[in-house]
């Protein structure tokens, strides 16, 4: 649904409607089991296969040209906070409001970090072909409902590992 049928929508039938669009949303522990991160799951890739050993290591991936892969992912606390946010605001009606996490994440900024907290080694390999590599603008959200966010890439990791001890990190466990 474009932005323009949103507005046309909310302009002629005067209903107070916002549409949120959600990221990959992750909760608690998920996302030190996020595959991305995981050399066994590339295991069948040209760059990873000479690699693959059969022991699982984290993979620092790059494209050809060393830029770091970057993902724009949402932990549930900061999703749940930014539809309470949306709630009411007159200033959204009839907006497509983008959520996410307060910044994409690379994986020279988690990888290293996932590893320096879990002991798995990682490897820096280059993939060929077209990157995964994209961000969402949340300018809407921080300016329109007042989405103020709190849980990026390396914060997700150190509250996962928090949540595997059993430790309360303001998630229910599912």
């Amino acid at each position: 649904m474009g932005e323009n049928m949103v507005v046309g929508y909310h302009n002629a039938s005067k209903m107070p409607a916002t549409v949120i669009r959600f990221p990959n949303t992750v909760g608690a522990g998920e996302f030190l089991k996020f595959a991305g991160f995981y050399m066994s799951s590339y295991k069948t890739r040209p760059e990873i296969t000479p690699l693959w050993d059969g022991k699982e290591k984290l993979v620092l991936i790059t494209d050809e040209n060393g830029r770091p892969w970057k993902k724009h992912m949402g932990d549930v606390r900061d999703v749940v906070h930014g539809l309470v946010c949306a709630l009411g605001k007159e200033p959204a009606f009839g907006q497509i409001i983008q959520l996410g996490g307060p910044k994409a994440f690379t994986w020279d900024e988690v990888v290293p970090h996932l590893s320096k907290r879990t002991g798995i080694p990682y490897v820096t390999v280059a993939f060929k072909g077209t990157p995964s590599c994209y961000e969402f603008d949340l300018t809407k959200a921080r300016t329109l409902i007042g989405f103020k966010l709190q849980y990026d890439g390396v914060r997700m990791i150190d509250d996962a590992l928090a949540f595997s001890k059993g430790q309360d990190i303001g998630v229910v466990p599912t």
